[in-house]
């Protein structure tokens, strides 16, 4: 009775303050639209948590929740301890060298060690009950959705219905962001980071205030996934130069992440800097070591240009089409290779439909740095998992970019054209 009340009182009190905070005209959206998005995207994270508790034995994010517990009593009795404990639960190398590894790394169990504390955080206020956590999670990401929303329909006003349908309702999306997992912060950070960067470029006020927001994003993005930082960071500079030099964001794009590509592969021939390939199949390595129930073919990288180019067809294939609709096992995956499917005929329906002026839609930076951020991490993901159930959860956050890029190529005016004609 205490956590469903407790559950009706943040879910009132956090749609107030995002009524508040997207009252501005320029967010395209009403008080109905941000009152039941929010609610979805409570009920999947509900959902989320119900259904890994009753059929996956918890999974981690009701392992996280119980440690936070702990956590939470430490933090009452002990504060002192919470904070300075840090340093001692996240052992292992903290040399830069070690930035990138998977074991012995302070920088990889970092990340947890203050999901975990966040999560004792949000217990004071929920009073340890997972669902209410939910509530409370859900708000923190949502911000995420808002300022992506607001970003993209700033350019792209007429897409307001699609991107409102793709960004806060999207169902594999809404699903692996709602739940407590990790995936939910790291949205919110690259959101972070996309929306401060265009401020900054933009010389908006509060230089001071976008700044520290786009650093804290940033540092989030590298604590949560260090690997995805090569991804994001050719995007930013090219949007950069593109900006200050007024060159074809097209080709400075193409040109940045050709050049991003060979940095990458000679980076262990640089003094003091670790060998990327060699991280990221170190990385592979670990996946390939763990054990699942349904594990996908993928061959071993050998950190050289060779032994990615050979992978490379796996790692499109696992990370575009995988798992294929015949060989799901279970309701998750069966979901997620309808959700594939989805993807695909959303393809079609762009290219049906698409804008005259795509060519001005593909010139804007914003624009790119989703196409090429969501591509290179999907390589990423496909390089290095070889399990459906983890990628299909890696990747939903740059789906959702894939999904966004669609809504504004997308004229909204010939489907609508389209839809009388057929009434």
């Amino acid at each position: 009775m205490v956590s469903f009340l407790l559950i009706i009182f943040y879910s009132v009190f956090f749609i107030f303050w995002l009524l508040k905070i997207s009252r501005s005209r320029r967010n395209h959206l009403s008080a109905k639209q941000v009152t039941l998005s929010f609610i979805t995207k409570v009920a999947f994270g509900m959902a989320y948590g119900f259904l890994f508790f009753k059929f996956y034995n918890g999974d981690d994010t009701w392992q996280y929740h119980n440690f936070s517990l702990i956590e939470y009593q430490k933090l009452l009795h002990h504060p002192l301890d919470f904070l300075l404990d840090i340093r001692n639960k996240a052992t292992g190398s903290s040399k830069l060298d070690a930035f990138y590894d998977t074991t012995g790394s302070f920088w990889n169990k970092l990340d947890e060690v203050l999901f975990i504390k966040m999560l004792a955080i949000f217990n004071v206020f929920s009073f340890g009950h997972y669902y209410v956590n939910v509530v409370i999670f859900c708000f923190v990401v949502y911000l995420g959705n808002l300022l992506l929303f607001r970003q993209l329909v700033h350019y792209f006003p007429e897409s307001s219905p699609l991107l409102t349908g793709v960004i806060f309702y999207l169902p594999m999306s809404v699903f692996w962001l709602s739940g407590i997992r990790k995936e939910g912060i790291l949205f919110l950070a690259i959101c972070m980071v996309l929306y401060f960067f265009e401020r900054i470029l933009r010389r908006e006020k509060r230089l001071i205030c976008n700044s520290v927001c786009f650093l804290a994003g940033l540092i989030v993005l590298l604590l949560l996934r260090n690997f995805m930082v090569m991804c994001i960071a050719p995007s930013l500079l090219a949007w950069f130069l593109s900006n200050r030099f007024k060159w074809n964001s097209v080709i400075t794009f193409l040109t940045i992440y050709v050049l991003s590509i060979f940095l990458f592969f000679i980076s262990g021939k640089v003094p003091g800097f670790p060998s990327l390939p060699e991280k990221l199949t170190q990385r592979q390595y670990e996946f390939l070591s763990l054990t699942a129930k349904t594990r996908l073919p993928l061959d071993s990288l050998k950190g050289t240009a060779s032994s990615y180019f050979q992978v490379l067809p796996q790692a499109l294939n696992h990370s575009f089409l995988r798992p294929y609709i015949y060989e799901s096992k279970g309701m998750l995956q069966l979901i997620s290779a309808a959700d594939i499917i989805l993807f695909f005929l959303f393809v079609f329906f762009t290219g049906i439909f698409f804008k005259s002026n795509r060519r001005k839609v593909f010139q804007n930076p914003v624009i790119l740095t989703c196409v090429f951020t969501a591509f290179f991490a999907y390589l990423i993901i496909g390089y290095t998992v070889p399990f459906p159930g983890a990628f299909v959860r890696y990747k939903a956050i740059f789906e959702l970019l894939f999904f966004c890029v669609f809504a504004v190529t997308a004229d909204i005016e010939k489907i609508k054209k389209t839809l009388t004609i057929k009434k």
